[in-house]
């Protein structure tokens, strides 16, 4: 229903209950993952009235209990995307879900697609950053830390193993906004970034990744900063082609309308 787009909050609630009443041994991870995207995206549409933190508190206790075994990284990538994109912060889901990325692969993190990769930083880089706003005592700056130390693994993952070129525009400028989110230090992999974005058609990237990218260049503070801002900025100067004429339906003759097209 989510995938299609079809928001029946109704029936939302009623699966809300029958997912919270069923036992958690009959929920494997991937149905964990599928259950809270679901609900992620339901909440985040406009105009909707569903809030359902109950779920979500289920769904964490199901993975919390869950052995390490029962993971694959897309799962871990789902469920901490999900739980972020809900706003839903919860800081022991969060800090399993980071832990468990780094230690289900090895080496850590390269069983991880792009696309997951780019996930998961994301949704650390924001548990990181909620955790160090609203810190009081040592739980918070406990979630802080394994988000510093998760980035650590990421830039060796990305530094040994990863071509900036084999990201989409996507993954990229959701890479490089978790890191200057985190406020991990990477300048080789900003200097790599603006190399790889010199040499792509800029068409590619809409709207939300160029701001993404933007922003982390422009937070990250690194030497081709400026250059990239610069790039940028002609890129989004640049005059936009004037779309095709439209052709009326009745205009291609051959007898498609009344009056043999006319």
């Amino acid at each position: 229903f989510a995938k299609a787009h079809i928001w029946d909050e109704v029936l939302f609630r009623r699966m809300s209950r029958a997912a919270r009443m069923t036992e958690p041994g009959l929920l494997d991870m991937g149905a964990v993952a599928a259950i809270v995207g679901g609900f992620a995206k339901a909440q985040l549409r406009e105009g909707a009235t569903i809030r359902d933190g109950a779920l979500f508190r289920r769904m964490s206790l199901v993975a919390l209990a869950a052995p390490p075994s029962a993971f694959r990284p897309r799962t871990i990538a789902n469920i901490a995307s999900a739980f972020a994109r809900a706003a839903i912060w919860d800081r022991r889901l969060f800090n399993r879900m980071s832990q468990l990325a780094c230690t289900t692969s090895s080496p850590p993190l390269s069983d991880f697609s792009n696309q997951e990769l780019a996930s998961i930083s994301w949704a650390v880089a924001k548990a990181g950053f909620e955790a160090e706003r609203n810190a009081q005592g040592p739980r918070g700056t406990e979630t802080a830390t394994l988000a510093r130390s998760f980035f650590g693994t990421l830039e060796a993952e990305l530094r040994s193993r990863r071509r900036l070129d084999s990201f989409k525009p996507q993954e990229l400028a959701n890479v490089l906004w978790a890191f200057a989110s985190s406020g991990w230090e990477a300048p080789w992999l900003f200097a790599a970034a603006f190399h790889e974005l010199q040499h792509r058609d800029l068409a590619a990237l809409n709207p939300q990744d160029v701001a993404n990218t933007a922003w982390a260049f422009a937070v990250a503070k690194q030497p081709s900063s400026p250059l990239l801002l610069n790039l940028l900025a002609q890129h989004c100067l640049e005059p936009v082609p004037p779309a095709p004429p439209l052709r009326s339906p009745l205009s291609s003759g051959g007898g498609g309308g009344p009056g043999g097209g006319e």
